[in-house]
């Protein structure tokens, strides 16, 4: 996959295809989810069946956070948004820089100066609520309108419903960070991902027979709530910045984990905030666990998946009894994950 951040840019890519025509998918895709998938999935047929060139195009920053000043946390930030699209075989990735210049552009400037000058495409793919233009003026209508007029061809995409709710980024961030990771996971079509590095922890867990990882998450993704969660663990010494994680990830590449969030109110009710995970091997594998974790694993690439949530964080009344509840935490991610299936973003 190709990536642009300038029409520069991408005029040099597509300069050096062939004549194959261009489909254009419009979105934030802020997690790809079940709904930014139907726009992909379109994208995925024309190639297919009618040998398009496939592209995707958001914008940076968010224009929600660009207009109203109001930064907030999201579920991917640009590197797992190219990594998911890559999975998804999209051919080239184009980032429009959302500025003010771009903001005061009118719905038909846009289109006719971007879409059609600057991106060159034949087919343009939006979700059915799209807004584009200064103002948000623009809707669905004008865009069928103006993809009749210039010969483009037009393609709305119903919005993704899950128990009469629609699949919106902002529900799910709210899923996410209020712990629901098993609903947000439904919706994404796939385990809520948050990536980030390995850092040393207080060694707790090691001292009492369970060693984790600690995870220092990448800036700008939401994080779920305190507590403790089944999940897997993927870790790459030599990868970031190079490789990305795969967002959607098999099983067999990862290892199954209980994940804690939260402060250790065990040992200190005011400690600060830690992210780590207790990878889960055989049962007659304990020591494999504890030698995996005396690795020297910091600074590497890490990413948390997160299945279920489990309980909230408890304060024990001595270690001895911290040692059990986090032993029938580990029984009960080993029963959750048994059952849990892969995600498939080519399907």
């Amino acid at each position: 996959m190709q990536v642009a951040t300038q029409l520069s840019e991408y005029a040099a890519i597509i300069n050096k295809t062939s004549s194959q025509p261009i489909a254009l998918a419009i979105g934030n895709f802020d997690g790809c989810h079940l709904g930014h998938q139907a726009l992909i999935s379109k994208l995925q047929e024309l190639k297919k069946n009618r040998d398009f060139i496939t592209e995707t195009m958001t914008f940076k920053p968010h224009p929600g956070a660009f207009l109203s000043g109001i930064i907030q946390d999201h579920i991917f930030d640009g590197d797992l948004k190219r990594a998911a699209f890559e999975e998804f075989g999209v051919d080239i990735a184009y980032e429009q820089a959302f500025d003010k210049k771009f903001s005061e552009l009118s719905a038909r400037d846009f289109f006719i100066s971007i879409i059609l000058g600057g991106l060159k495409v034949q087919a343009v793919i939006v979700g059915s609520d799209f807004k584009f233009g200064q103002g948000r003026l623009g809707d669905i209508d004008l865009l069928k309108n103006l993809c009749h007029e210039f010969g483009k061809d037009f393609f709305p995409i119903p919005i993704e419903m899950a128990a009469e709710r629609e699949i919106r980024s902002t529900f799910i961030r709210n899923l996410i960070a209020s712990g629901q990771v098993k609903k947000a996971a439904e919706l994404l079509g796939r385990p809520f991902l948050l990536p980030g590095v390995s850092v040393k922890g207080k060694q707790l867990g090691r001292r009492i027979g369970f060693p984790t990882i600690n995870l220092q998450p990448r800036p700008g993704i939401v994080v779920p709530q305190l507590g403790v969660y089944a999940g897997y663990v993927s870790i790459d010494p030599n990868g970031y910045p190079h490789r990305e994680l795969k967002v959607f990830a098999a099983k067999s590449t990862l290892m199954p984990a209980a994940i804690n969030i939260g402060r250790k109110p065990t040992v200190d009710e005011n400690g600060e905030i830690s992210i780590e995970a207790h990878v889960i091997m055989a049962q007659d594998q304990a020591q494999n666990s504890l030698a995996f974790a005396q690795k020297d694993l910091y600074g590497a690439r890490l990413g948390f998946y997160f299945v279920d949530y489990i309980r909230t964080e408890q304060k024990c009344a001595s270690l001895d009894d911290l040692k059990q509840l986090i032993g029938k935490d580990i029984s009960m991610s080993r029963r959750i994950l048994g059952s849990h299936s892969d995600a498939d973003p080519t399907k």
